[in-house]
């Protein structure tokens, strides 16, 4: 499978929250910002079914107010920040599963679903997945929990 999808109001936020509500083992999020309620709650959600969900977030972004990192680490998602000595972690990307990815411009952020131009694109081609797993494992050994 690969199919693309465009905000604002182009389903992006339902695409991925349909996804993590069918995971039955892990959702690994990369990401730069993470403020998405909707998200959020089929992050939660998820949690109360035992699935394993990881975040590696940006550190400078992810001590903003409007970050909900904290609320999800209390029901038991495994969060860690990096700090880059230059630039920003600004990855966007979520695994499913280890099968499904999620990964384009779009923030997991309110305004990404509802003002932003912003892209996802989905696919499940194992290579590719492979692909990502591998960074998202580097990531996290380079992150630190919050």
């Amino acid at each position: 499978m690969v199919k693309a999808l465009f905000s604002p109001k182009g389903g992006i936020a339902p695409e991925i929250m349909k996804a993590i509500g069918k995971a039955t083992s892990s959702v690994k999020v990369a990401a730069f910002a993470f403020t998405s309620k909707y998200i959020g709650t089929a992050l939660k959600n998820a949690r109360k079914r035992n699935v394993k969900v990881q975040m590696i977030l940006d550190e400078d972004y992810m001590d903003k107010s409007y970050s909900i990192d904290e609320w999800l680490a209390v029901f038991g998602a495994e969060i860690r920040k990096i700090a880059m000595k230059r630039g920003i972690m600004h990855n966007k990307f979520i695994i499913v599963d280890d099968k499904i990815l999620f990964t384009g411009s779009y923030n997991f952020t309110n305004d990404s679903e509802s003002r932003n131009y912003e892209n996802i694109m989905i696919l499940d081609l194992p290579d590719i997945v492979k692909v990502y797993l591998n960074e998202f494992a580097r990531l996290w050994k380079l992150g630190t929990p919050k």
